[in-house]
């Protein structure tokens, strides 16, 4: 055996030995635990719950509220505190408490609301005078007519003393005015006398039946008439700057019977500006369907001068129950006054005659 040969058995040799010894010293690998398969835990059944039932939402019935109605002045009582007087035209001794009972209907509708009654002293020859208000709130359904008593006032004057005639009432409701009367010896008044031995009252004013009123129509906007203190009347008309101007409305209402209030609004227009309001006028109003009726709604004093600080006239617009009936914008052809330095030579121009109405 050469050299080479006895080299390579050498190396077999100890390849060997190292195989046995290294497997002699090396532990056996055995797994530490056996393997199991992952189990499902079995659940627990769970008993059936109730289904929650949601009770049903009753829904509330919806009422339409009752149309609201107006209320109609009818007629007022005066009694003397000891109930020996009794009417709606009465002379008591002066000092006497005066009870004060106010009738009223209710139109178109339930209504609900503060009733106010204005006592007025009549002033002959000079403006009427408020001597103090009485107030109550009612409640009518829809035609009903009731007798309201509203309070009691203490007669402090003398009929013909002072130029003091007698006490009336102004009615009003809801803040609006619903009798506004005028003539001394129709409405309703108190007068006064010192003497045991009172005047002969005229007869009693007998108390007229009260009827429901028919349809509810419109007011019609006709025209307007002004007259001056200094004896002007027309539509259009020029007076000396002071002058009291009165305004008077004529007015129509169609489709039915019509109640209100009348509001005329006197107004300053001034060129190349805006128009300033000036004063209002109020009167309430009733008017049967077709009827036309010239108002008297009040007066104004007269107090700038056309031509100066850009003025030029005084017009009017007008209003019923709150809504507009008549805006007129043409300062020609609209109602109007305009004034003059009375006494100077710029007189008022001959105004050209307005068409009839």
């Amino acid at each position: 055996m050469g050299k080479w040969e006895s080299a390579a058995v050498a190396i077999l040799a100890a390849l060997l030995a190292f195989v046995f010894v290294y497997g002699l010293l090396s532990p056996t690998y055995q797994q530490p635990y056996p393997y199991q398969p992952p189990t499902t835990p079995t659940p627990t059944p769970t008993p059936p719950q109730p289904t929650p039932t949601t009770p049903p939402i009753t829904t509330p019935p919806i009422t339409t509220p009752p149309q609201q109605g107006t209320v109609v002045y009818s007629y007022t009582i005066f009694e003397s505190e000891d109930g020996s007087i009794k009417g709606r035209q009465i002379w008591v001794p002066v000092g006497t408490n005066v009870k004060v009972y106010v009738t009223v209907r209710a139109y178109g509708g339930d209504v609900s609301g503060w009733l106010r009654v204005e006592v007025r002293k009549d002033i002959q020859y000079w403006f009427d005078e408020h001597y103090i208000d009485l107030y109550q709130f009612i409640s009518l359904k829809d035609g009903e007519e009731k007798t309201i008593y509203v309070g009691t006032f203490k007669t402090v004057d003398i009929t013909g003393v002072n130029n003091f005639r007698e006490y009336f009432v102004k009615v009003y409701f809801g803040g609006n005015c619903i009798y506004d009367p005028t003539d001394p010896n129709t409405r309703e008044w108190v007068k006064t006398y010192t003497s045991q031995t009172p005047p002969t009252p005229p007869p009693t004013t007998p108390i007229p039946p009260i009827t429901t009123p028919p349809q509810q129509g419109n007011i019609v906007y006709q025209y307007t008439e002004f007259t001056s203190s200094s004896g002007e009347v027309g539509r259009q008309i020029w007076v000396p700057v002071g002058d009291d101007v009165h305004v008077y409305v004529v007015v129509k209402a169609e489709g039915g019977y019509v109640n209100g209030q009348l509001h005329v609004e006197v107004r300053k227009d001034i060129q190349y500006w805006f128009d300033e309001k000036y004063v209002d006028l109020y009167k309430q109003i009733s008017l049967n369907g077709g009827e036309v009726k010239k108002i008297y709604m009040g007066s104004f004093k007269a107090v700038d001068v056309t031509g100066e600080n850009l003025f030029r006239e005084y017009f009017v617009k007008v209003y019923f129950n709150g809504v507009c009936i008549y805006d007129p914008t043409n300062p020609d052809t609209r109602e109007w006054v305009k004034t003059y330095k009375d006494g100077e030579d710029n007189l008022p121009p001959v105004l050209p005659s307005l068409p009839p109405r």
